[in-house]
């Protein structure tokens, strides 16, 4: 982190150099057109060829002509900035799906989710929580259940980083950077062509359209984004739910208050990214939303990381009757939530090596 910092710090150091100097030869030459037209026109003035008033409108002439000079400098900036802009537009948008749909799909049916690689089994319509000592490990169960490709440690960036490198060398470290994306393009998409290990009903994900899958499991996690737009957005972004349905919701994430918070209420703005909320409210809205979805299979990953015990203790109680007779599954270490659960998975070493009510684990599983 201290190094990429540092890297970055050199870099808008850099590139303010650049726009200042370019800035500081835009106005320089500037000057000097005027200052050059000034002292012709003064010339041709006292040789008699121009008279005061042509000298005045030459020099207002010779005004004019700055700005679409400036305009030629402000126009080299803007290009750069496009360039740059381009070229992660283009480094998003040339990648391909890597999911493709199946010539003779299953279909869904709701019923014991089984992950085969951990030996996790959640029962349907019980809560289910994961308790791991490593949150990485639960965290991949969670997107594997959700048919989430697994996390890379070392991600390919979209376009290639800059570097000090010139000429052949730049071109090579360019080569071998879309070589990376390529190959890791390529795994992705075999693991996602492969059967997937989790099964819901009996049912492999592979073999279900993404698409129902999708629409019947959600997995929310630490990194869901909250977009800018009103609350009401926020909360039902696809405008299918009643305003009861969705009081219900916030009251079960415990999130009341911002609502009441905003002089608009429902129709209060809230800013990119959830700025203006504390980290807590921003999680509780998320997981608001995440609830008013109301799927099938409700996956929750460390819900509540970022609020206080009380408020994680109403939530942790109004959530179970909320989802009532639905399977929800929670990763979460925190004894508050263990009390609620009909079902605790403990994960060691990414496999499930218990599985029981809290009590009993407590009684028999050091």
């Amino acid at each position: 982190y201290a190094a990429q910092s540092q890297k970055v710090r050199q870099s808008g150091v850099r590139a303010g150099s650049w726009f200042g100097g370019v800035m500081a030869l835009s106005t320089l030459l500037a000057g000097l057109l005027l200052m050059a037209l000034s002292w012709l026109g003064t010339q041709e003035l006292l040789a008699g060829q121009l008279t005061l008033g042509q000298l005045i409108s030459f020099f207002g002439y010779a005004v004019f002509l700055v700005r679409p000079l400036q305009l030629f400098f402000e126009a080299a900036q803007k290009w750069t900035h496009s360039l740059i802009a381009a070229r992660k537009t283009i480094g998003v948008l040339e990648q391909e799906p890597v999911w493709q749909e199946q010539a003779e799909p299953k279909s869904w049916a709701n019923g014991q989710v089984v992950d085969e690689a951990s030996g996790f089994v959640a029962e349907p319509g019980e809560l289910t929580i994961i308790v791991s000592a490593v949150p990485d490990d639960s965290a991949a169960l969670a997107d594997r259940i959700g048919r989430y490709l697994p996390a890379v440690n070392n991600p390919v960036s979209v376009i290639p980083e800059e570097t000090e490198l010139k000429g052949k060398a730049a071109r090579n470290a360019k080569a071998e950077h879309y070589a990376k994306r390529k190959a890791q393009a390529a795994e992705d998409e075999r693991v996602a062509s492969e059967r997937w290990g989790v099964s819901i009903a009996g049912t492999d994900l592979s073999e279900l359209n993404l698409d129902d899958v999708r629409a019947h499991v959600l997995v929310s996690d630490t990194s869901s984004q909250v977009f800018a737009g009103t609350l009401q957005e926020l909360i039902d972004p696809l405008n299918t739910h009643t305003r009861e349905q969705a009081e219900w919701a916030l009251k079960t994430a415990s999130s009341s208050d911002v609502w009441e918070a905003l002089p608009e209420g429902w129709q209060g703005r809230i800013d990119e990214r959830g700025r203006g909320l504390s980290g807590g409210q921003r999680q509780r809205l998320v997981l608001a939303r995440a609830l008013l979805a109301d799927p099938e299979i409700l996956v929750l990953v460390e819900p509540t990381s970022a609020v206080d015990a009380h408020t994680e203790a109403r939530i942790a109680q109004r959530l179970p009757a909320h989802r009532y007779d639905e399977t929800t599954i929670i990763t979460t270490v925190s004894p508050i939530w263990l009390q609620h659960a009909d079902r605790v998975v403990l994960l060691e070493d990414g496999k499930a090596t218990a599985m029981g009510k809290h009590a009993e684990l407590m009684a028999t599983n050091p």
